[in-house]
């Protein structure tokens, strides 16, 4: 089963830009998909992430958002996906 990570972002977003340059090496590396939503073109996604870009989900478990540096998303989402695959090491 492939695991799927979803990033909550909007066109235009540096830092939503960034953040998936910076998993696209890990998220290979793991087999993980990731899965882009674009929080302007749905209300309900606006207001629940709207001023927090980037927001990154493992699926219901939301491992940070734009107030989080970049490499600690990514290195939160690498010990999420060791966890659930059985081997549990902390970055």
């Amino acid at each position: 089963m492939t695991e799927t990570v979803r990033l909550y972002g909007r066109r235009g977003c540096h830092l939503c830009e960034r953040l998936r340059a910076q998993l696209k090496g890990p998220c290979g590396r793991l087999g993980v998909s990731i899965s882009e939503f674009d929080v302007d073109e749905e209300q309900e996604l606006r207001r629940r992430y709207g001023e927090r870009l980037p927001v990154l989900l493992l699926d219901a478990l939301e491992l940070g958002d734009g107030a989080t540096p970049p490499e600690r998303l990514v290195a939160r989402l690498e010990a999420a996906i060791r966890s659930r695959r059985g081997r549990l090491t902390v970055p």
